[in-house]
């Protein structure tokens, strides 16, 4: 886990700033909402995926599952592995 990372001063003023003058770094507004849509199953190869864009946010999310044959060796015993990938979408 990586140990919290504080924002500067100077990004504490610009924040607080632009929430005394009602605006954010986007140029929204205080109530200005990101138009949000949700997609079921855009990976068609995987168990399971969403996307989901909120704005310039673009997440996408894939579950892959698999039944197999335990080995010989140890015929009680499964497997279970999990990966993430993460990329900048700028």
């Amino acid at each position: 886990m990586q140990p919290l990372q504080r924002i500067s001063l100077a990004e504490q003023k610009f924040l607080l700033d632009g929430v005394a003058q009602g605006l954010r770094s986007d140029g929204r507004g205080l109530f200005d909402c990101r138009r949000v849509t949700f997609e079921l199953g855009p990976i068609p190869t995987a168990t399971g995926s969403c996307r989901l864009r909120a704005g310039e946010t673009d997440l996408l999310v894939t579950v892959k599952a698999d039944i197999s044959k335990p080995s010989p060796l140890c015929p009680d015993s499964g497997q279970f592995q999990v990966a993430v990938e993460c990329a900048s979408s700028v």
